[in-house]
Order: C-alpha cells, then sequence, then structure tokens
C-alpha cells in the first residue's frame, strides 16, 4: 500500500474511532478479537446496529478475514457480492483471500452461489499463474469450499460429514467429481436450504 493511502487510511480510521463512544470501541474490539465465534444472532441485536456498521466499513478491506467471516456468515448482502467478486479477481491474492474467507465462513447458504464454479470444467487441473504460483483450477476451489461447509456447518447430518471427511482432499480431480454428484443428487434440498434432507453419497 502506497504512503499516502496508509496516512489516509489510518486518519479515517481515528476520525470513526473518535465518533463512538468507549463502549462501542470496547465492543468493536471484542468483536474483531473473537470474530472465529461470532454469530449472526449476536451480531443482529439492536444493541450492535453501530458494530454491525463499523464491521461493513472496515470490510472492504479484502484482506480483513476477522470483518469479513462474520459477515459472510449473516448472509451480509454487499459483503457477499463483493467476496464472490473477488473470487473471480485477475489477481490470485484476492482469490486467496476470497477463498479463505468462504471457508471459514462455512455458510451452506451461500452454497448455490459456488454451482457454476463447480461445474465449469470437466476436468480439474492446476493451473499456473504467473508462470510459478500453483493456483488450483475454479471448480476444485468450489468445490474445497462446498466440502468444508459441510464439515464445519451445524445444518449437516453425521452422515453427510462422514461422506465429506472421507473425500480425498489431495485428489483434486476425485474430490471434485464427488462434490458434483453429491450436489446433484442433493440441488433441490440444498436450494431451498432444507438442509436435514441432504444426503451422502452411498459408498460402492
Amino acid at each position: 500500500m502506497k504512503p499516502t493511502l496508509v496516512i489516509a487510511f489510518l486518519i479515517f480510521n481515528f476520525a470513526v474511532a473518535q465518533a463512538l463512544s468507549p463502549e462501542e470501541i470496547a465492543r468493536l474490539n471484542d468483536a474483531v478479537a473473537n470474530w472465529k465465534t461470532l454469530t449472526p444472532e449476536y451480531l443482529r441485536l439492536p444493541e450492535n446496529a453501530t458494530l454491525l456498521v463499523e464491521l461493513r466499513q472496515r470490510a472492504k478491506n479484502t484482506s480483513r478475514n476477522d470483518v469479513r467471516v462474520p459477515l459472510l456468515r449473516m448472509d451480509d448482502a454487499d459483503t457477499v457480492q463483493s467476496v464472490f467478486k473477488e473470487l473471480h479477481s485477475e489477481y490470485w491474492s484476492r482469490r486467496r483471500s476470497a477463498t479463505s474467507q468462504l471457508t471459514f465462513a462455512a455458510n451452506p447458504k451461500l452454497l448455490p452461489m459456488l454451482v457454476d464454479d463447480l461445474m465449469k470444467d470437466a476436468n480439474p487441473k492446476v493451473e499456473l499463474i504467473d508462470g510459478d504460483i500453483n493456483s488450483p483450477s475454479t471448480s476444485v476451489v468450489a468445490a474445497k469450499i462446498i466440502r468444508a461447509a459441510v464439515l464445519n456447518s451445524p445444518v449437516f447430518s453425521a452422515d453427510v460429514k462422514a461422506w465429506a471427511q472421507a473425500l480425498p482432499s489431495s485428489n483434486p480431480a476425485v474430490l471434485t467429481e464427488g462434490v458434483r454428484v453429491w450436489w446433484k443428487l442433493n440441488r433441490e434440498a440444498l436450494e431451498k436450504g432444507d438442509y436435514h434432507s441432504v444426503l451422502p453419497i452411498a459408498e460402492k
């Protein structure tokens, strides 16, 4: 980041902090420090209206997992739109941040937005970026995010989690094809949010 931008960023944050009460600053600092356990229910409490505004402002920084992940979990429209835009960025660093944020969020409501990516190419492969950086293909990234959501979201059954755990994460082609088959089997239930009806793929 250029020095002038850093200075402007610091001045802006100082101005915002000056507008907050000590209690609001403490609430903001606590939320950021405990972002991994921050729930949508907590953020939606009326007394957290100012906190939500502050988190949304800081979420404009694309690398801020600590504010973006909680907002993704509560389906914050602007954050969701921004993260999915960055998931398809020409810059690998932004795609990597977006992938990390969606993986941490593990929000099953966002999974339908990954379907086009999941089905994108017939043969999952590793793409070469800038000549020497290995970047998973779009479909592999989508499959890994979906698998992580199944494993980490409480809405899926133990059987579905066991199926996801058994997928070979070290074999991108097999992993991606397995998630594709699972999605096709459960598309209707997943799109409706009827997670109790979601089934694992039966072992052959």
